[in-house]
């Protein structure tokens, strides 16, 4: 059996704080099945790399929410995966 995963991390612009900041989602594809969730981190949106699914710059502020989306792949690829072939 296959089994297909994958996390995008993105940002909704239009619903973007007075200050610019809009919240950081993830989405959680396993098989076919997804499953989104806001992890609680915002970021200005003219600071969102799409591509990337990161924040730019080097700001003590990007280097935190990049090493926060770093954690979060890591623990939920190690889950799932011990998940998926046990």
């Amino acid at each position: 059996m296959n089994n297909s995963f994958s996390l995008l991390f993105y940002i909704k612009k239009c619903k973007a704080d007075n200050n610019g900041k809009a919240n950081i989602y993830l989405r959680i594809t396993l098989n076919g099945q997804r499953a989104k969730l806001s992890i609680r981190r915002k970021v200005l949106v003219d600071k969102w790399n799409s591509d990337m699914n990161m924040a730019r710059g080097s700001s003590e502020e990007s280097l935190g929410i990049n090493r926060y989306i770093t954690t979060i792949k890591n623990i939920v690829t190690i889950v799932t995966i011990s998940n998926c072939y046990t």
